[in-house]
């Protein structure tokens, strides 16, 4: 568990793209369940305003109970998006923009 929380850390620490965040928030269907920057619905935590994106100790523990969670609400077991590369980072980066990518 440590391992995977160093290697996640560096997502928090270096920018991404923030355009290519707003489309993974849309393409990773994030937008189904949360808001955030105006767009998505609000059933969910806005994410743009959630502390979450600003720490990395909060960030890992809300992605890591995500599937939990999400199960709870729905009262079965959700399809979760996975993300490879930069696409965590670029996502974070949307949620950290103020007033989100244009």
């Amino acid at each position: 568990d440590l391992l995977a929380y160093l290697h996640f850390v560096q997502y928090m620490g270096h920018g991404g793209n923030a355009t290519r965040g707003r489309d993974l928030f849309r393409e990773k269907s994030c937008s189904a369940c949360h808001a955030a920057a105006g767009e998505g619905l609000k059933g969910a935590a806005d994410l743009a305003a959630s502390s979450a994106v600003r720490s990395p100790f909060q960030w890992a523990a809300a992605i890591w109970n995500h599937p939990i969670e999400t199960e709870k609400m729905a009262g079965e077991p959700q399809r979760t998006s996975t993300f490879d590369d930069d696409e965590m980072r670029d996502l974070v980066e949307f949620l950290r923009a103020p007033g989100g990518a244009k």
